[in-house]
């Protein structure tokens, strides 16, 4: 059973589930937004804010990984990545909570190749 906004990314085939996932998602430059779980294994949380980092991409805290799971029809997910810019854009709409960039930790509006002065809202990533 797939819900909302992130069902439907799912289903459109716009998600990459799980940390493999994202981290090829982030390295081939296709994510636009990763969702982290709360609960995450340390060692996963760090890896993937280094990914982040690195790859200019931000991140949202997304409650645990039970409810993340339920959101995209698996039992439990501690990370995805949204690899769709509309997508991404509008979770971040509907969720008003604050995105942090891995490195600054402020929050900031999610950029896109779209807006005036970015000519690429992700970077090189050195592996």
């Amino acid at each position: 059973m797939f819900d909302g906004l992130l069902g439907l990314a799912v289903r459109a085939r716009a998600v990459a589930i799980g940390a493999r996932a994202v981290q090829r998602s982030l390295r081939r430059k296709q994510a636009f937004l990763v969702l982290l779980a709360e609960d995450a294994g340390a060692a996963l949380t760090r890896t993937i804010l280094e990914f982040c980092r690195r790859t200019h991409v931000p991140v949202v805290p997304a409650g645990t990984a039970e409810s993340l799971g339920r959101q995209v029809g698996r039992e439990r997910v501690s990370v995805l990545a949204v690899e769709n810019e509309g997508f991404a854009r509008s979770w971040q709409e509907r969720h008003p909570v604050p995105i942090a960039w891995p490195g600054s930790w402020g929050s900031q509006p999610l950029r896109t190749t779209a807006d005036p002065g970015i000519s690429d809202n992700r970077g090189d990533v050195d592996d």
